[in-house]
């Protein structure tokens, strides 16, 4: 039974990979929009925490592609508990742009914040509906966020 569900997850994994792998350029315009925001807003420095961020966990996304091994058999538990790592940080710091526009104590940003939160919800839930593991563990963050 826990191998089952141990050869559940290194399959998840290895979707989970490519899915990054192929939405990088979404993450990334959408990184472009959220930093403009707050450069809109004056918040430079949280706009360059954000671009000194998020860079390092898409490349560590890249560099855990390359070193996807061929068989799901062959994906080790060390492997998966990295990309798994890797997808709970960059979700906390994708999270936190509707932190700070909750902080800015307009009621536009206030929304903004809620629609960023709301557009991370359907990005997890619609990337990674047919992967439980990810899904779930992806969403927790997000629902605390709420």
């Amino acid at each position: 039974m826990a191998s089952d569900r141990l050869d559940s997850i290194r399959h998840q994994t290895r979707f989970v990979l490519h899915i990054v792998e192929r939405d990088i350029f979404k993450r990334m315009a959408t990184t472009a929009l959220i930093v403009a925001i707050f450069c809109w807003l004056e918040q430079y420095l949280f706009a360059l925490s954000l671009v000194v961020l998020l860079p390092p966990f898409e490349v560590a996304a890249a560099i855990a592609v390359r070193r996807l091994p061929k068989d799901d058999a062959e994906i080790s538990r060390r492997f998966m508990a990295f990309v798994w790592f890797l997808q709970i940080g960059s979700t906390l710091v994708y999270l936190s742009p509707a932190f700070h526009l909750t902080l800015e104590g307009s009621a536009p940003m206030f929304l903004a914040a809620f629609l960023w939160l709301s557009g991370i919800f359907v990005h997890i839930t619609n990337t990674f509906f047919s992967m439980p593991f990810y899904n779930w563990t992806l969403m927790m963050p997000s629902f605390g966020a709420a």
